[in-house]
């Protein structure tokens, strides 16, 4: 973790209130947090880098003052999983827009759903069983991943049926 770059998260999270200072090296962990809210608002952020830092963001906006516009710059890295991270907000009652490269997130709350919700498996880490199965020739059996996905590694069941390995779902 001392190596994951993480400056350009904790540059948003101060934008928006947070009280953070770098115990080591600047822009790497480990971090200090002085825990309160945050006030929200607007600011943007280089989405090149990395969407779990845009997950992030959005994941706590509900929680802040006012709210979170993020306008997303650069080459937006992993798409899908911003829009994912906007439809499992939706599932415990926090809307949330996304419209070009601009997230909106009104303060709010997150409540339970009204009906058990099934999370789906990881296609990341199913990519790596796709190749073991191309090189072997075998078959192999990956349980709660759905034809559907909005992950955007799911392409790799249309990339190895190139390579022979059939997927049923």
């Amino acid at each position: 973790m001392r190596r994951r770059p993480i400056g350009v998260l904790v540059d948003a999270l101060r934008a928006l209130g947070a009280d953070i200072s770098y115990e080591g090296e600047e822009g790497y962990p480990p971090l200090r947090v002085n825990g309160r809210r945050l006030a929200g608002g607007d600011i943007e952020m280089d989405a090149s880098v990395s969407s779990q830092y845009v997950s992030a963001l959005m994941m706590i906006a509900p929680l802040m003052e006012r709210g979170l516009t993020l306008t997303l710059t650069g080459d937006v890295a992993s798409r899908p999983y911003i829009i994912m991270t906007l439809k499992m907000m939706k599932l415990w009652g926090v809307d949330g827009e996304l419209y070009r490269d601009v997230i909106t997130i009104a303060p709010g709350a997150y409540s339970a759903p009204a009906v058990p919700v099934e999370i789906e498996g990881d296609w990341s880490a199913a990519a790596a069983w796709y190749e073991i199965t191309a090189i072997s020739g075998g078959m192999i059996t990956i349980d709660n991943l759905t034809d559907e996905s909005c992950q955007g590694d799911r392409i790799v069941a249309d990339i190895y049926s190139r390579l022979g390995v059939d997927t049923d779902f």
